[in-house]
Order: structure tokens, then sequence, then C-alpha cells
């Protein structure tokens, strides 16, 4: 929903239930059946930048699971060609693969990187033919518990921007 110029995503699993749950908001190409193509996709230069600010991005408590675990996961996904993606997210990360970049951001500020940095720094090779951004996903997802939960599990991302910019050459 859009309220006072925020994106707002809420994902809700109420107490009584066990099931998944998932909220995606996506630009681009969708996973099922390459939908939806808005403005995606675009090529990304060596002077293209992602910028956004995310002010929200956490869950009421988390939901069970074992040590060093999570059944809980939010984070900002730009999928590329040839598998490569960068994840943004406060600590909740799905594990897709060593052509994915896996970054922290501090919520509030405005987070500006330039994206073939993003993967010369994680030491990820940039394909001949170049980049091209296919989709940018904001994602909430719940896993499926052994037992149905005794209390609500409400997820709440607040966005304020998202840009993708192309910087001057120099």
């Amino acid at each position: 929903m859009i309220q006072d110029g925020y994106l707002i995503k809420e994902n809700i699993r109420y107490a009584g239930y066990k099931s998944a749950r998932v909220n995606e908001s996506y630009v681009g190409y969708d996973v099922i059946g390459n939908q939806f193509l808005d403005i995606l996709p675009i090529s990304i230069t060596p002077e293209t930048y992602i910028q956004f600010k995310i002010d929200e991005m956490g869950i009421n408590e988390k939901t069970p699971a074992s040590p060093e675990y999570t059944n809980d996961w939010q984070y900002l996904m730009l999928t590329f060609n040839e598998g490569l993606g960068i994840q943004y997210s406060l600590d909740q990360f799905i594990d897709m693969g060593a052509k994915v970049v896996y970054l922290t951001f501090n919520p509030n500020l405005i987070i500006m990187d330039n994206l073939y940095n993003l993967f010369e720094k994680a030491g990820i090779s940039i394909p001949p033919a170049g980049l091209i951004l296919r989709n940018i996903a904001f994602v909430q997802q719940l896993s499926i518990l052994d037992t149905n939960s005794t209390i609500e599990h409400r997820q709440r991302m607040k966005i304020d921007s998202l840009r993708i910019i192309e910087g001057k050459r120099q």
C-alpha cells in the first residue's frame, strides 16, 4: 500500500497458523512467466548506480528457528542476466548462490552504490556482454513452521525511494 508517499509492505501470519507467507513487490520480469515487464530489462554500465532509502525493515517477533538459522527474511533483490544478483538486507539473507552479492545497510540512510563496483569488490565477474538488470524486488517471507504459531508474526517494510541512476563519465 502507498501511504504518505511511502510503499508500506506487511506480511502477516496470524496466531493459530503455521503456513508459509510471502509478500513480494517487483518491477521487471517476475519469476513465473516473464510478465509485467514495466521499464525493465535495462542495460547497466560501469557508471550506473542504485540509490535507495528504506526506513523500516523488521518483524514484531522472530519466528522459531534452530540456532544460527532464521525462518523469516526481508530483503531488496536486484536480479541481472547470467544469474547475477545483489541482495540488500539488515541481516536476513536467503542464500542464492555464489553469483549474488550480499550487503547490509542502515535504515533511514540514503544508500548509493555503483553496481559494477559491487560485483568487482565481491570478486564476481561481469559477463562479457555486460550487465542487464532484469528485476527489482522487495521481498518478505515467513517459512512454514513445525507447529501452529501462538502469536501473530508481522513483518513490516517502509520504502521511501529507489532509483537507478546513470552517472557522468569523467
